[in-house]
């Protein structure tokens, strides 16, 4: 009998909710999502796990985290980072490990390739900033 998915790899993209203290663990990117539909919220869950796994074979220490509902924890870093609540989808990388910083992306995500968009924001993020 054989054991599917050995070895077993750590995983790397979830719900912000599910376990909010791995930011604190290594760089995360998070995407915003809490004022879009069901249809699009489950799109956006399945295009973070293609962008994990892509930079998962790339060796990239990050995690990837959904945030379809506002919690405690998002609306503290919205605060933080002076993120908005608005329709669009959103998406930062936080970097706590690295003296609280983090990356907004200079230009509107394209929706249709998220995860693509995700893999280029992580390997270009732009202006380094610190959290309020």
């Amino acid at each position: 009998s054989s054991v599917p998915d050995f070895p077993f790899h750590p995983k790397k993209c979830w719900d912000l909710k599910d376990d909010p203290l791995a930011m604190n663990e290594e760089k995360c990117i998070l995407i915003f999502c809490e004022l879009s539909d069901d249809i699009v919220q489950e799109c956006v869950k399945e295009e973070c796990v293609l962008a994990a796994n892509e930079l998962q074979l790339q060796n990239a220490k990050v995690n990837v985290f959904w945030i379809c509902d506002p919690n405690e924890v998002s609306d503290c870093i919205r605060q933080s980072t002076c993120l908005s609540l608005t329709e669009d989808i959103q998406m930062i990388l936080l970097d706590l490990p690295d003296d609280s910083t983090y990356y907004v992306p200079s230009q509107s995500i394209n929706e249709d390739m998220l995860a693509q968009e995700i893999v280029k924001f992580y390997h270009s993020p732009g202006l380094k900033r610190r959290l309020a």
